[in-house]
C-alpha cells in the first residue's frame, strides 16, 4: 500500500535540519510539520512537540479516490492556517500494515541496511540531475537518500498567490528533460514480470515516461523539425542522453531539432503493439506542447531503436522524412553468440516472430532516404544481414547512404559517443507529397484497430485490407497515377574510404538522385493488387482536378472493393464498360472489381 509524507515549513524563520519521523528515516531543513497519508487515513505531526493527531479528529476528511488513483485529504484552517509563504517537500514509500507509517526497504528491493524507507523524493528540478550515466534521472535523489538529507528538493507555494487565482504559464524547458504524459492505454498497474525478451509491455499503468531535448534556439514562432531516436534492447528513453549527449547535442542543437525519445512501454518492445502506440502518443504530446513541422521530422534509432527506424519509416513512409539507423536488425531478434541466434521474443505467436522481417517491405523506400551505419565487427547484428538490406535499395534504386566501420562493434561504438556523420546527414528535408508512384506492402495482421494503429494507408491509397491477414502474410499494392507524373530519375552510386571517419576511418557507399521534368500528363491510373481486399483512391490527391474523368486499369489476384473518393457526385462509373456504380453525394463511388485485370472509368 502506498505512502506519502508532507513535510511542510510554515515557520519562515526556522533553519534547523529536523528529522521527518513516521519511519521515513530523512530529514530536511526547515520543517516544522508532516503530513502522513495513506489508504488507512491521515496524521498530522508538530515535529517540535511530536504532538500526533488524526485528520478526522482535527475535523478533516480524508479520501481514496480510486478512479484517480489518488489520496485527497482536507485540512480545516484552524489546524493549519495557508498564509504566507510555505516551503512544500515529499517523500513517498510504501506504508506498513498499520498505514501510519513507512514500511522499511526489503533486501529483495536492494536497500542496504539503515537506509531510508523512502523510495521517491519529489520536487526536483531538472537541473539537479546531471544526465550522464543518469538512466531514470535518480542519481541526485539516490545522493540525497543515502545521506539522509532531502533538503535540495522542495517547492515554494505563496498562499497569496493561490488565493489570488494566479497563473504561469507551463514551463517550456530547453535541454534535455524527462516528462510524464498520460497515455490512452490503461493495462494495469505496475510492471510486468517478463522475461528479458518478452516483447510484452513492462510498464503498465496510463502513466508514461520520455525523453525531450530541445534546441536552446527553440523559438515558438518557427516550428521546429523533430526528431524521434529510439532506444535500444534493454535500455530506456534516458539512453541517449546518459551514454551519448554529443550525438544528442549535435542532433538537436545542430540541426535546431526538437528530439523526443520515447519510452516504449519498456525495454524489448521493437516497437509493436503498445510499444509502437507510445512512439505516436509521446511525439503527439511533444506536439502538443512545442510548435514542431509535421513535414520535418526524422526517424532514427540504435540497435533495437535502429530496427524500429527501419519498422516504422517502412510501415509508414509518408510520415518521415529520413530514417537513420545504426547498428540495426532488419528483423527482430539478436545474435548473443556467435552462431547463436536469440529471437527477440519467447513466444513464437508474436508479431515480433512473424511480422518482423523489414526486408520484404523495402520497397516501401521509394521516396525515403535511408542512412545506415555498421560495425563489421557487431557481434549481436551480423552484418551479412545489413549487406542485405543495403544492396536490395541500391537494386530497388532508391536514395540510401551506408557507412560501414570495419574496426567497430555493436557495444564499443554507442559509448564512444562518435555519431556526428548520423547527425551531419539526418538534415531538415521535407518529407514527400504526394507522388504519382506509390509502392507499398505490409503485413495485414499488425493493423490494431484497438489501438488505432497499423499500415492501413499512406498518400493518396487509403483504408487498405488485406484479404489473408494470417501470421507473417504480405499485402501488395503498386499505384501508378499519370495525372500527377513523378519527376524522370536517375540514380548515381558513390562509395570509397573515409579517412576521417568517426569514430574509425570507414568505408562509404551512397546512391543519390538526379532529377529532371516530368513526361506528359494523362487521365489515367494503374493498380497492381496482391492480396488486397480494399483499398480507397483519392483521385484529387493522385492529381485528378474536379469534374475530370480518367481511368483506373486495375490488376488484382482477388476480389477488390474498390473506393474512389474526390469524385463529381452524380457521375456514373463504369467497370469494363458496363455501370457499376453512382457517386454519391460526398463525391464517392465503391466498386466490387473481381479477380483478374479491369478497367474502371469515372
Amino acid at each position: 500500500m502506498p505512502i506519502a509524507a508532507w513535510a511542510l515549513g510554515v515557520d519562515p524563520g526556522r533553519t534547523d535540519v529536523t528529522e521527518w519521523g513516521a519511519g521515513t528515516g530523512i530529514r530536511a531543513a526547515g520543517v516544522d510539520h508532516l503530513l502522513v497519508v495513506s489508504g488507512t487515513g491521515a496524521w498530522l505531526v508538530e515535529l517540535a512537540t511530536g504532538n500526533r493527531q488524526t485528520i478526522a479528529s482535527l475535523g478533516g476528511a480524508h479520501h481514496v479516490d480510486l478512479a484517480a488513483r489518488s489520496f485527497v485529504v482536507r485540512l480545516p484552517r484552524a489546524a493549519l492556517d495557508p498564509t504566507g509563504t510555505w516551503t512544500v517537500r515529499l517523500a513517498a514509500g510504501l506504508a506498513t500494515d498499520t498505514g501510519d507509517g513507512f514500511a522499511s526497504v526489503d533486501e529483495d528491493q536492494h536497500a542496504l541496511p539503515g537506509q531510508p524507507s523512502v523510495y521517491n523524493v519529489f520536487f526536483r528540478t531538472y537541473e539537479q540531475e546531471a544526465p550522464h550515466l543518469n538512466f531514470w534521472m535518480d542519481q541526485a535523489q539516490a545522493a540525497a537518500l543515502t545521506e539522509g538529507d532531502v533538503s535540495a528538493f522542495a517547492l515554494t507555494v505563496d498562499w497569496s498567490d493561490l488565493a489570488a487565482g494566479r497563473t504561469t504559464p507551463e514551463p517550456l524547458p530547453t535541454g534535455l528533460t524527462n516528462r510524464w504524459f498520460v497515455s490512452s492505454l490503461d493495462l494495469g498497474q505496475g510492471v510486468g514480470a517478463h522475461p528479458v525478451f518478452d516483447t510484452e509491455p513492462f510498464f503498465l499503468g496510463r502513466v508514461q515516461p520520455c525523453a525531450v531535448y530541445v534546441p536552446g534556439t527553440y523559438d515558438p514562432a518557427r516550428p521546429a523539425p523533430l526528431t524521434l531516436l529510439l532506444h535500444s534492447l534493454g535500455l530506456q528513453h534516458n539512453q541517449f542522453g546518459s551514454l551519448d549527449p554529443r550525438f544528442l547535442q549535435q542532433t538537436a542543437d545542430d540541426r535546431a531539432s526538437i528530439c523526443v525519445m520515447p519510452f516504449g512501454r519498456g525495454p524489448t518492445g521493437w516497437y509493436f503493439d503498445e510499444a509502437e502506440l507510445d512512439v505516436w502518443e509521446t511525439w503527439a504530446r511533444v506536439a502538443d506542447a512545442y510548435e514542431t513541422d509535421p513535414d520535418r521530422t526524422v526517424v532514427g534509432g540504435y540497435s533495437m531503436g535502429g530496427y524500429g527506424a527501419y519498422k516504422l519509416a517502412l510501415g509508414y513512409p509518408e510520415a518521415f522524412s529520413k530514417s537513420v539507423v545504426l547498428a540495426g536488425p532488419p528483423t527482430c531478434g539478436v545474435r548473443l553468440l556467435p552462431g547463436v541466434d536469440i529471437p527477440g521474443t519467447l513466444d513464437p505467436d508474436s508479431h515480433c516472430a512473424r511480422e518482423g522481417e523489414t526486408f520484404r517491405l523495402l520497397g516501401n523506400a521509394r521516396w525515403l532516404p535511408f542512412y545506415v551505419a555498421h560495425g563489421a565487427l557487431d557481434e549481436f547484428v551480423p552484418v551479412e544481414s545489413v549487406l542485405e538490406q543495403v544492396v536490395e535499395l541500391d537494386r530497388l534504386g532508391y536514395r540510401y547512404r551506408f557507412e560501414l566501420y570495419p574496426l567497430e562493434d555493436h557495444i564499443g561504438w554507442v559509448v564512444q559517443d562518435a555519431f556526428s556523420s548520423a547527425a551531419a546527414h539526418m538534415g531538415t528535408d521535407l518529407r514527400q507529397a504526394d507522388p504519382g508512384h506509390v509502392t507499398f506492402a505490409w503485413y495485414p495482421a499488425l493493423i490494431r484497430a484497438d489501438l488505432g494503429i497499423g499500415p492501413a494507408g499512406v498518400w493518396w491509397v487509403q483504408d487498405l485490407e488485406g484479404r489473408d491477414a494470417g501470421p507473417g502474410v504480405l499485402a501488395e499494392i503498386d499505384a501508378r497515377s499519370l495525372a500527377r507524373p513523378d519527376p524522370t530519375i536517375v540514380a548515381h552510386l558513390h562509395g570509397g574510404l573515409q579517412l576521417k571517419g568517426e569514430p574509425t576511418p570507414g568505408l562509404v557507399a551512397e546512391q543519390t538522385w538526379a532529377t529532371s521534368s516530368p513526361p506528359r500528363r494523362h487521365l489515367e491510373l494503374g493498380l497492381r493488387l496482391r492480396n488486397t481486399a480494399a483499398l480507397a483512391i483519392d483521385v484529387a490527391r493522385a492529381g485528378f482536378l474536379p469534374g475530370e474523368a480518367g481511368a483506373v486499369h486495375v490488376a488484382t489476384d482477388g476480389s477488390t472493393r474498390l473506393t474512389l473518393r474526390s469524385l463529381r457526385p452524380g457521375a456514373v462509373v463504369l467497370l469494363d464498360g458496363t455501370v457499376a456504380a453512382t457517386v454519391g453525394p460526398d463525391g464517392t463511388a465503391v466498386v466490387a472489381v473481381p479477380k483478374g485485370r479491369h478497367e474502371v472509368v469515372a
